[in-house]
Formats: C-alpha cells, sequence, structure tokens
C-alpha cells in the first residue's frame, strides 16, 4: 500500500511543473512593438465615434413614432396651425425640420412639397453621418497597422538569426511573438470598428426610407385625406 503511495508521490513530483499564467496587459505591453499605440489610439477614437453615432441615431430623436402619427393626424384634418406649432415645439428634432419643410411650400403643390421634405431628411442624415467615414478609415487603418507589425516582427526575427548566425527558436522566439501579437491586436480593433461602421450605414439608409415613406404619406394625408400610417405611425 505504502509502496503504490510512493510511486505515484513520484509521479507527481516527476510531472512538468507548468509556468504561472502571465498577465494578459503585461503581455500586451512588453511584448508588443511600437504599432501596438498607433492601434490603440484608433480603437480609443473609433470607440468615441461609435458611441456618438449610437447616441444620434436612435430612432426616438430622429424620426419618432408618436410624433409622426401626430402629424400625419393633423395633416389628415388639415390643421395646418396645429402642425406648424408642433413643428416649433419639437424643432430640435429632424422630422419636426422635414415637416415644417413641406408646409412652407403647400401652395407649390403635392410632388414640390414631398420632394423638398425628402430633400430635407436627406440633409438632415447627412448631418448625422458626421465623422462616419472616420470610422471605416479607422477599421481598415487598426488592421494594416497590425499586418505592418507583423512584418516588422518577422524582419526582427531574421534580422536577429542574421546577427547571432543561428537559427535557435530563443533568438526567432521574441520577433515572431511580437508578429503575432501585433496581428491579433490589429484585428481585434479593426473586426468591431468596421462591423460598426457599416451597421451605422445600414440604420442611415434605413431613416432615409422611413423619411421617403413619411413624406409620402403626409402630403398624402394633407391633400387628399389618407389615413395616416406607415414607419413614422407605428
Amino acid at each position: 500500500m505504502f509502496e503504490i503511495a510512493a510511486s505515484w508521490t513520484w509521479l507527481v513530483e516527476a510531472a512538468p511543473k507548468s509556468p504561472l499564467p502571465e498577465n494578459w496587459l503585461t503581455l500586451i505591453f512588453s511584448k508588443s512593438g511600437f504599432f501596438l499605440y498607433p492601434i490603440l489610439l484608433c480603437s480609443i477614437v473609433g470607440l468615441a465615434i461609435a458611441l456618438m453615432k449610437a447616441m444620434a441615431l436612435r430612432s426616438g430623436k430622429i424620426l419618432p413614432a408618436p410624433l409622426g402619427k401626430q402629424f400625419l393626424d393633423m395633416a389628415r384634418q388639415r390643421d395646418m396651425q396645429g402642425i406648424v406649432d408642433l413643428c416649433g415645439r419639437f424643432n430640435h428634432m429632424p422630422i419636426a425640420r422635414v415637416t415644417y419643410s413641406g408646409i412652407e411650400l403647400t401652395s407649390a403643390g403635392a410632388d414640390v412639397m414631398e420632394k423638398e421634405m425628402i430633400i430635407t431628411a436627406g440633409f438632415e442624415l447627412q448631418e448625422r453621418s458626421r465623422y462616419l467615414p472616420a470610422l471605416g478609415v479607422l477599421s481598415n487603418v487598426a488592421t494594416l497597422l497590425g499586418l505592418l507589425g507583423t512584418v516588422t516582427g518577422m524582419i526582427k526575427a531574421f534580422r536577429n538569426i542574421s546577427i547571432q548566425g543561428t537559427t535557435s527558436t530563443d533568438i526567432v522566439a521574441a520577433g515572431v511573438y511580437e508578429a503575432l501579437l501585433t496581428t491579433a491586436e490589429g484585428l481585434c480593433v479593426g473586426i468591431p470598428l468596421f462591423l460598426a461602421y457599416h451597421y451605422f450605414r445600414g440604420r442611415l439608409n434605413e431613416f432615409g426610407n422611413q423619411f421617403e415613406e413619411y413624406s409620402t404619406r403626409f402630403v398624402k394625408a394633407l391633400y387628399y385625406g389618407s389615413p395616416a400610417g406607415g414607419a413614422a405611425s407605428k
């Protein structure tokens, strides 16, 4: 019995001791090369833009359904003064400014009025797309910086081989380590920024379609008394 216990003790002692796990933050800052810092800058600026766009492109701030329904109901009742007053109360919202731009051209006819509302909506959405192209640029730049770090890391590895005159893994490892870490860092920043850019572009396109539908329904409700419905009244 004691012999079996002694054999197990020998096996445990003979087993290789795994090193303690290295802190990931220490690993990143100690093993990565110079390109870690511009990648971090891309991530900070990109996150700031993404948060700004997330706040600016909320439905409740651009085309709120209750307010859209109110405008359409008033248009069907031809309550022009009520529409103007409501536009004044909610002048900070794009839907109110779009509606008011159409009301100003009521005498010009339905087609002109609808066209003006759609043009104004386009300007409103263009204003809210500010800095969004920078998000796409930062996504590409972060990925390319990661690839550039890969190249410089491999150059460092082969330079070490050239200087030392040997292909020992200890000499090559530092450069390869830097190359792989920088690649991962560039992709970890670039991919989320890429997804965020296309998500916000999709939101802007969706708002553009909703404003077109709203403009058509508003004009029909005002001129022909059509039922108020559509994206802005759901």
